[in-house]
């Protein structure tokens, strides 16, 4: 019986001014997928999910897993009878890449199975079928961290392409998880208040933050990446609408702190935090009593940038 088991980790997308083309792979949680062939010439996949956070996703067709498997034996003339498990791993609804490491395991768990058949640059159309699945449209920025790893740029179109930005290793990340309840369709209701006309001085500052958080990963200085983690697009207006509960807050204080940048982690609620490692303690102190202060529990976990989705058994 062929089988592939792949881990894929989730993603931190955005990282501030990069909305929809920047992201970053990171060790905190990841997502299984094991991909068994149980029969050939007739096309049928059976899912069965579990792991900590399997009861908060489906598991029937709306699984991020079932879409990636279906467009790869599609492309590749394919037909199999397949047995599929999810183990979920990394929360959903946090802003934390979750149906992206679901998608990227799946890819690359079907491309085992297929013989490798298919390049990177492929995978990541073919696991952003996951993301368009569950959101409605593909979001590449998350499934290409979860699949290639570190730090990705990805360049948005009808012909997606995702590069690794080189650097960045030893950066070290919190991140501050708030278990709040989020709304149906978060991630549409997030994009829903991103503004579709900006000022001149505020493309600006953004294509200033951008290009000097790149330059900061390629040269591993994380006080200037931390210098480019500013938005003063996309997380201003999902804070006005109250999508990130004390985000200036948490961001202020963690600054003061000795923190390098604090961004908003994909649509939120979750916060990243970059940081030196032996500030996490006292900074982790500190967030948690933010929080508690105004009725709200959150995790804080240490991260730092993960490889890409890797084949365990195969």
């Amino acid at each position: 019986m062929r089988r592939a088991l792949v881990r894929a980790y989730m993603s931190s997308a955005n990282l501030g001014p990069g909305f929809d083309i920047l992201a970053v792979a990171l060790d905190a949680f990841y997502d299984e997928v094991e991909v068994r062939v149980v029969g050939e010439g007739l096309s049928k996949i059976s899912l069965s999910v579990g792991g900590k956070y399997g009861s908060q996703v489906p598991a029937g067709e709306d699984n991020a897993v079932l879409a990636p498997i279906e467009k790869a034996l599609a492309i590749a003339g394919e037909k199999l009878q397949l047995e599929v498990t999810l183990n979920k791993g990394v929360p959903p609804g946090r802003g934390l890449g979750s149906s992206g490491a679901s998608s990227a395991a799946a890819a690359r768990a079907v491309n085992e199975i297929l013989g490798g058949v298919f390049r990177d640059s492929e995978l990541v159309y073919i696991a952003g079928e996951g993301e368009r699945k569950v959101s409605g449209e593909p979001h590449y920025d998350n499934v290409s961290a979860s699949l290639l790893g570190g730090f990705v740029l990805v360049s948005p179109g009808e012909s997606v392409r995702a590069s690794k930005i080189p650097g960045g290793e030893g950066f070290s990340f919190l991140l501050a998880i708030p278990e709040i309840q989020v709304p149906p369709k978060k991630t549409g209701h997030a994009r829903s208040v991103v503004p579709r006309q900006v000022s001149l001085a505020d493309y600006i500052a953004n294509s200033s933050s951008l290009a000097k958080l790149i330059l900061g990963i390629v040269t591993n200085n994380p006080k200037l990446a931390g210098e480019g983690m500013i938005d003063r697009i996309v997380e201003p207006a999902r804070e006005r609408a109250g999508l990130i509960p004390l985000y200036s807050e948490v961001k202020n204080n963690a600054l003061k702190a000795g923190a390098y940048g604090v961004v908003v982690s994909g649509a939120g609620p979750s916060i990243l935090i970059l940081a030196d490692r032996e500030i996490h303690g006292e900074l982790g102190n500190m967030l948690t009593e933010i929080y508690a202060k105004r009725g709200y529990k959150a995790t804080i976990v240490s991260a730092t940038p993960a490889p890409g989705a890797r084949v365990i058994i195969g």
